[in-house]
């Protein structure tokens, strides 16, 4: 593969005249869809006290640099006190069944003690276009279990056939970094028959290098075989993406050589390159990702030039 980076789409510093309360820095885990022949992009951005929440970035199909319209207020707020994601929300992915769309999304619950977050999937719905969304459930769609305890989140979601099948990143397991306690996590796999009730998933993309420590936010698209994009963390480094193959979706081989984009000499994606997406639009394959300091500096496009 090779892509071919278009440029830096938006960061709140970067194109708006005066700075939304709730939308003062990051465009956090670009996610999107395409909406009546423009791709809206959900992002999530930070307000001044760090917190939380998504918004949207329309472009234009045509020419995915050319910003339509930004949000002027969140499509999602923060949950109720003592929710899973009373601390932060932020988009996962989205998809549409005629004139409901549905909008995976990712909850934050902050902690006092020893771990400081937890990380907890949750489900949405909009029947207005996607301008705003209503939670189907006030607690995790993807909850805690007994080997997935501290993260299950970021999400990928096909239906083949008659069923769903769900990519995401999930912990179980806690390592020392400089002195601070953190999830090492992986990527999972579950099925669904109607895309709200998920059986418990399975690992199904490792660790290969002994500084990794965090593979996340997968992003599954179905060509002759399945094809991931995700991130790669590293300790004392920057995320990079990566790639993986399988023929049935359970069963990944990694290619990590193939991905076809990486940091830039300079610029806001030069320390780290994460959170892929991927939008087909007209014969093209476009990848939406965030550079460096997870999203502050926001995202940026590539298109594929070839496989």
């Amino acid at each position: 593969m090779k892509w071919k980076k278009l440029g830096r789409v938006f960061a709140p510093d970067m194109v708006l005249p005066s700075k939304e309360p709730w939308m003062t820095s990051h465009a956090y885990l670009p996610t999107p869809i395409l909406v009546n022949d423009i791709i809206r992009v959900y992002i999530g951005s930070w307000d001044g006290f760090g917190v939380k929440r998504i918004g949207f970035v329309d472009v234009s199909a045509d020419d995915p640099t050319k910003i339509l319209e930004v949000s002027n207020k969140p499509c999602l707020d923060i949950g109720g006190v003592g929710t899973f994601d009373e601390d932060g929300v932020c988009p996962s992915f989205a998809s549409s069944n005629g004139n409901c769309m549905r909008l995976y999304y990712v909850g934050w619950q902050l902690l006092s003690g020893k771990l400081s977050r937890y990380i907890f999937m949750g489900v949405a719905t909009s029947w207005d276009g996607g301008i705003s969304f209503r939670r189907l459930f006030d607690v995790p769609l993807l909850d805690r279990t007994g080997n997935q305890r501290f993260i299950r989140s970021s999400c990928s979601v096909l239906k083949v056939g008659d069923l769903y099948y769900m990519w995401y990143t999930a912990s179980d397991e806690l390592i020392g970094i400089r002195g601070n306690l953190v999830p090492s996590y992986k990527i999972y796999t579950t099925s669904s028959k109607d895309g709200l009730f998920w059986l418990n998933g399975m690992p199904c993309l490792e660790f290969e290098d002994p500084d990794e420590f965090g593979l996340s936010r997968p992003w599954v698209v179905r060509d002759d075989v399945y094809k991931m994009f995700y991130s790669i963390r590293k300790i004392d480094k920057g995320y990079t993406i990566g790639y993986a193959e399988s023929i049935d979706g359970n069963y990944w081989e990694r290619k990590d050589h193939l991905v076809g984009i990486g940091r830039s000499i300079g610029g806001w994606d030069s320390e780290m390159i994460c959170f892929p997406a991927i939008l087909d639009y007209n014969g093209n394959r476009y990848m939406f990702y965030n550079g460096n300091d997870y999203g502050r500096t926001g995202f940026g496009v590539a298109v594929l030039e070839e496989e």
